[in-house]
């Protein structure tokens, strides 16, 4: 999903990261085992696994879990978006997208502009599986698109939610296309 804008992810995290480290650490056969099945699944070294396992704590499960984040399953969110009323989701993006978005950025990056927002979408749907996003950029002018494939209520949603939190927190007004399965962003950076 965020091959583009994991570049803006990695720009941040880059400051803190230097070279890599030779770390030893004991694990249960059984969980090697795994770890051996699933590298191969993959195609990967089981070193690469267990690299991209404790990127994912580093980026995401340590803020996201103090944050009340959950885990459920793509079938119990569409039955739940399904069933909600638009003008329900509607308040509900607003309201989220006014404040949860900064409280977020502001404890992962300590900082709130253009850059970490991008980042904050990318490990969003990266992580979270909300969707794919790509980030285009020509001088100042951004174009994000967003893509998913949980229909028009979902994307309607994103609009409300990506829409209020560059207003009120960037002071950016984007243009939207919404599409069934896509959100498409423009905007000029600050």
């Amino acid at each position: 999903m965020c091959n583009n804008v994991v570049q803006f992810g990695a720009k941040i995290l880059k400051k803190k990261t230097k070279k890599s480290l030779l770390r030893t650490v004991r694990i249960t056969p059984e969980i090697n085992e795994i770890l051996q099945k699933d590298a191969q699944a993959r195609r990967m070294s089981v070193n690469a696994l267990i690299t991209s396992i404790m990127t994912k704590y580093v980026e995401w499960d340590r803020y996201t879990e103090k944050f009340g984040y959950i885990t459920i399953s793509k079938d119990l969110f569409t039955s739940v978006l399904g069933a909600a009323d638009n003008a329900r989701l509607t308040q509900a993006a607003l309201e989220l997208g006014g404040r949860l978005p900064k409280e977020v950025i502001l404890f992962f990056f300590k900082d709130l502009n253009v850059d970490t927002f991008l980042a904050y979408m990318t490990l969003t749907c990266k992580y979270g599986h909300i969707a794919e996003n790509e980030v285009e950029t020509q001088g100042r002018n951004y174009t994000v698109t967003i893509h998913h494939d949980l229909g028009k209520k979902w994307s309607n949603y994103l609009q409300h939610f990506v829409g209020q939190t560059m207003k009120n927190q960037l002071g950016i007004n984007p243009k939207f296309e919404v599409i069934q399965n896509s959100l498409v962003t423009r905007f000029v950076a600050p």
